[in-house]
């Protein structure tokens, strides 16, 4: 065999390799879409399904709520009748529906009666219903709170707030924000009705938590300062509204975070401005003093708040 049947015999090879691999790509094209044709009955069962299943579900959704409405609107009557009344419209709303309806019509219409019936399924039902039921009593107890407080009655107001208070401690935990919130909100229950002593050690308590989880500069901690320098306003102590009230200025103004807190001391700087006004008046009314008396007092009050907030630091560190 010479050179020129060699080439053409190449030549003749190549052509037949060429035509192998095209039909080899058909095959491999025609093999994609037979797969494909056989599983797509599969996948069109897969979506009428998944479509069946979704509506099923809001169908579904939508009869519950429905039953849920047409249960409610069968007890309102008992919801507005006496308290004994009322604590078995909740009971029976929880056994029919759930304790998560029930404790959401409770907390519209708080009373003694929805209250009783929430501690009941509190204490006897199942682990789910017991935490539902809890929740549900201690904002329900807190409206009632409201209730008693704009009704004047101040016991009961008092008892109800310190009873959703405690349920929120067990609950949630000591330290929570809610809870701390809520200690705020029963400090000013205090406030406003005269006992101060008491208002004064729910601040402190606040004011401490936050020091502890929030760090001593933190806007937190400054809140607290804050509340407790305008209750200390409100008593006409001075000397004591002064003093927290720089403290929070001194906290702001050794922040991280320079730019949002020199916003804050800014403003507690104007804030500590009206305070001045507001104490130097206080004090003028209880106590006549000279002018280099007073120069005097407001020097020892600038070091005594160095020296609280240098304690507070030191307190800090000694605890990290």
């Amino acid at each position: 065999m010479n050179d020129h049947d060699t080439k053409e015999l190449l030549v003749v090879v190549a052509k037949q390799q060429q035509e192998l691999i095209k039909n080899l790509q058909a095959k491999q094209k025609k093999d994609v879409w037979d797969q494909l044709t056989a599983i797509s009955p599969i996948l069109s069962a897969i979506l009428i399904a998944s479509i069946g299943a979704y509506f099923t579900y809001s169908y579904n959704q939508q009869q519950l709520k429905l039953q849920e409405m047409q249960t409610i609107e069968r007890f309102i009557p008992h919801l507005t009748g006496t308290e004994k009344s009322k604590r078995l419209a909740i009971l029976a709303i929880s056994s029919l529906a759930n304790a998560q309806l029930a404790g959401k019509v409770a907390s519209i219409f708080a009373s003694e009666g929805t209250v009783s019936a929430l501690q009941s399924i509190a204490e006897s039902g199942n682990v789910k219903e017991r935490s539902i039921a809890n929740n549900a009593l201690a904002q329900t107890l807190e409206k009632l709170s409201k209730d008693y407080e704009e009704d004047n009655k101040y016991e009961q107001a008092l008892a109800a707030s310190i009873r959703a208070l405690s349920i929120k401690q067990g609950s949630l935990g000591p330290d929570h924000n809610e809870v701390l919130e809520h200690m705020n909100k029963l400090a000013s229950l205090y406030t406003d009705h005269g006992d101060h002593a008491k208002a004064e050690e729910v601040l402190v308590k606040v004011l401490n938590a936050k020091k502890r989880l929030s760090g001593l500069t933190s806007g937190e901690t400054i809140a607290a300062l804050r509340n407790l320098s305008e209750f200390y306003v409100k008593q006409g102590n001075a000397a004591k509204a002064d003093m927290y009230m720089k403290q929070a200025l001194l906290a702001a103004r050794k922040s991280t975070d320079s730019e949002e807190d020199n916003d804050r001391a800014n403003v507690l700087s104007e804030k500590e401005t009206g305070l001045e006004d507001t104490t130097k008046s206080a004090a003028s009314s209880s106590v006549a003093s000279s002018d280099s008396a007073n120069a005097a007092s407001n020097k020892s009050l600038d070091n005594a708040s160095e020296k609280s907030y240098q304690a507070m630091n030191n307190s800090n560190d000694i605890t990290q």
